[in-house]
């Protein structure tokens, strides 16, 4: 009987001692149970200030590439009139060329002709005055 109650006495030896050990990883199981739980939080926590300022950056992006896209239309639009403009002028420079040349030609023309009548006049003169210039 004693040794009986000496192996009753070791089994609940032995019983608490793996009940104390269960009870101790249950505690750590609950510790690692509650890190997991904070960290989760933490990390959900963490993707939504992401998520935030993502919508943020992605506002500011969208509202940059507005302006890019509003600036490179002025760009290009005020490009098309300078060009126009451009056009216009060269036109217009070229139409008073022309009408320069014309006039110039008609001018060279006119002193051409007034060149030739002059020196018929001259020739004229000339013939006048060997004609009659020794009636004096």
């Amino acid at each position: 009987m004693i040794s009986e109650r000496d192996q009753a006495v070791e089994e609940v030896a032995t019983i608490e001692k793996a009940f104390g050990d269960l009870h101790r990883r249950f505690e750590k199981s609950k510790q690692v149970i509650e890190s997991f739980k904070q960290n989760e939080e933490a990390l959900k926590h963490s993707i939504e200030e992401y998520k935030n300022l993502l919508q943020r950056q992605e506002n500011k992006y969208l509202a940059l590439k507005k302006l890019a896209e509003d600036k490179l239309l002025k760009a290009a639009q005020d490009a098309e009139a300078q060009r126009q403009e451009f056009e216009s002028n060269a036109t217009r420079l070229q139409a008073a060329l022309r009408i320069a040349e014309l006039q110039t030609k008609s001018l060279e023309t006119q002193l051409a002709q007034k060149t030739r009548e002059n020196v018929e006049l001259t020739k004229i003169c000339d013939e006048l005055l060997s004609k009659y210039g020794g009636l004096t």
